[in-house]
């Protein structure tokens, strides 16, 4: 049913939640689908030579060239793998059969967060997986995360195994600060090297943060 569908996915940011989404390429290539990503400028290296990627598209910050890209193009399916306003705009200027949102649980997080209501814990995979599972109908198991481009994570294979990091964050507000610690306890409980991983204008913070630690390669 779902070999050779045109599926698009538009995720913008960050990092992190990008390499998550590789477990999303996993599925539909399984599914034998025709996978295009609409991302932002930073975070092409993610997707660049990864064999299960079709095509990307990028905004770069003017959102009328972006609908103007994608109103070129026809997709059987998209995915709003963001789900923010600007994604949702942009999924509703897309040209395609069917469409979906990714669903965040913003009300369960709120709950647990302010009134500590007990939820049920779902990984951010199993989100991204969600929607496809709904339109195209992948019924295996959740795929790991993993990179097939041309990453400059996959340079290290000397030192598999290896923890890849990834400090960055959308606003200095957000950066969770104990990165050094969790990379030592990597390092020394488990014996693990530890990669730090971040677009360009992440390398300052990560030079900051961890630059008590000789042994931890960035």
């Amino acid at each position: 049913m779902s070999k050779g569908k045109k599926v698009l996915l538009i995720r913008l940011s960050s990092l992190g939640d990008l390499v998550l989404l590789t477990s999303a390429l996993e599925a539909l290539s399984e599914l034998g689908a025709e996978t295009h990503i609409l991302t932002t400028p930073p975070y092409v290296g993610v997707f660049e030579g990864d064999p299960r990627v079709a095509g990307i598209l990028l905004h770069t910050g003017d959102r009328d060239d972006t609908v103007r890209s994608l109103r070129k193009r026809h997709y059987d399916f998209a995915i709003d793998m963001h789900g923010k306003a600007l994604t949702r705009y942009f999924l509703l200027k897309a040209r395609a059969d069917r469409k979906a949102v990714i669903k965040k649980r913003w009300l369960a997080r709120q709950l647990a967060l302010r009134l500590h209501v007990r939820i049920k814990e779902v990984s951010v995979t199993e989100l991204y997986l969600n929607p496809i599972k709904k339109l195209l109908g992948f019924a295996g198991p959740t795929p790991l995360p993993r990179l097939k481009s041309d990453f400059p994570a996959n340079r290290f294979k000397e030192l598999i195994p290896y923890a890849l990091l990834f400090p960055g964050a959308k606003s200095r507000t957000r950066i969770w600060p104990y990165y050094p610690e969790l990379a030592r306890l990597i390092k020394d409980e488990f014996g693990i090297n530890v990669v730090i991983g971040g677009t360009a204008e992440d390398r300052q913070l990560a030079r900051e943060m961890f630059s008590r630690f000789a042994d931890v390669i960035d």
